[in-house]
């Protein structure tokens, strides 16, 4: 049996990690379902404040070489802390019993934080890193959080939609930013409602809330973290299929996020996510998810090669406000006259070391009335590689004119050289 290393389990790649362990996840079957799944990081949430489920998780965890965020109970983090509190605090010894497991990488703190715990919280955070070396992890509001909860924290009043001040979420990260210091900045967006009439309606300024936190972690030099939505867990939200699931990784992947994390795992009785809460068996929705995060595993090893410089949209109008971004990356031309009917997103890359720039683009038509578009383009670049579902193919130019068709919810990864 293959022994993982630490140093395996904390590559540098995209991470594709689930939210939520329940104490139900008991046994290999669970653990290997979840590898199957393409799964490779866990955020174990509160299960693990149970010594038996923190040590089953981390043995199976070892064996198939996942990498986990170990929630402890040692450390409450439902109340701020006083500084002598924090100056007793001991992260090393809070993480004594389960460090030598080559599967921990960090503990995770706590979610939707606001503002006024950052001060708190950061010092207790900052010093784990400090005299661990593991990584301190916390997964921040949206942007579609209000003015309130920005400030207190997530349960300090109902979500509105949206807040009057076009920077708030801005000067939120980079408040984060400036008191954490993690190397992660992790956030979250659910684009996916019904109406009340029964129809598919994506949430409007959805692309500019993964724009916001993937500017702020460009410039503060963060990796990007994007939880997706994975489920419907009221009535109003629905649970996407395989070519929503795709759409939403590709649509992260725009922006350079190296971190898909799925919230959640089990989800709930009444609202079933990728597996039964007690059954542990997997739904449709497991099935539909699986070949998506496969394709992003593969993907992988090239997609980190290269670093994000921004994104752009193209035929985004008042009917795709879902599309709708500010300060469009516009100094990519290595690419001209692109042509389509539809509306697309575009991220922009290049190289970390060496010569050579990519693109994503994503068909972004409306998920209310899908179909499939054509994107033709010219390049100066003389090699242009598409990678659909990770399989690289050379495309051969028409009169210097090159053409890529998109399924609804299709996205690729196209390399210039």
């Amino acid at each position: 049996m293959k022994k993982y290393t630490h140093g395996y389990i904390t590559r540098d790649r995209i991470r594709i990690g689930m939210w939520s362990l329940h104490t139900s996840l008991s046994n290999e079957r669970d653990f290997k379902n979840i590898v199957d799944c393409g799964i490779d990081t866990i955020i174990t949430g509160n299960a693990t404040i149970h010594r038996a489920t923190r040590e089953t998780t981390l043995t199976f965890a070892d064996k198939y070489g996942m990498e986990v965020f170990v929630t402890d109970k040692l450390f409450n983090y439902t109340k701020p802390w006083s500084q002598e509190q924090i100056d007793a605090f001991d992260p090393v010894a809070m993480i004594s019993p389960y460090k030598h497991h080559p599967s921990f990488t960090g503990c995770f703190f706590n979610d939707g934080v606001g503002t006024d715990d950052f001060p708190w919280l950061s010092a207790i955070m900052n010093k784990f890193e400090r005299e661990t070396g593991y990584t301190s992890l916390i997964n921040m509001l949206p942007m579609y959080a209000n003015a309130a909860q920005f400030k207190f924290g997530v349960g300090s009043s109902e979500i509105e939609y949206y807040d009057s001040d076009p920077d708030l979420f801005t000067k939120y990260c980079d408040s984060y930013c400036d008191h954490f210091d993690s190397h992660v900045l992790s956030t979250n967006v659910y684009p996916f409602d019904w109406t009340q009439y029964g129809e598919k309606r994506t949430c409007d300024n959805y692309i500019e809330s993964i724009n916001k936190a993937a500017e702020v972690a460009r410039r503060r030099e963060r990796d990007f973290w994007c939880c997706i939505q994975t489920y419907g867990w009221t009535y109003d939200k629905r649970t996407p299929n395989e070519a929503e699931y795709r759409w939403q990784c590709y649509c992260a992947l725009s922006f350079g996020c190296n971190g898909i994390l799925l919230w959640n795992y089990n989800g709930s009785p009444k609202f079933p996510s990728l597996v039964h809460i007690y059954t542990n068996e997997p739904t449709d929705a497991y099935y539909a998810i699986k070949p998506v995060l496969w394709e992003m595993q593969n993907l992988s090893d090239l997609y980190i090669q290269y670093k994000n410089l921004g994104a752009f949209t193209v035929n985004c109008t008042d009917a795709t406000p879902y599309l709708k971004m500010t300060q469009e990356y516009t100094d990519f031309s290595i690419i001209s006259d692109i042509k389509c009917e539809d509306p697309l997103l575009f991220g922009c890359f290049e190289k970390e070391k060496g010569r050579g720039k990519a693109f994503t683009v994503v068909n972004m038509v409306d998920w209310q009335t899908p179909k499939d578009t054509t994107v033709k383009f010219k390049t100066k670049a003389k090699k242009v590689t598409v990678y659909r579902n990770a399989e690289p193919t050379v495309l051969t130019a028409n009169r210097g004119v090159y053409t890529i068709d998109l399924k609804q919810g299709d996205g690729v990864f196209v390399t210039l050289d």
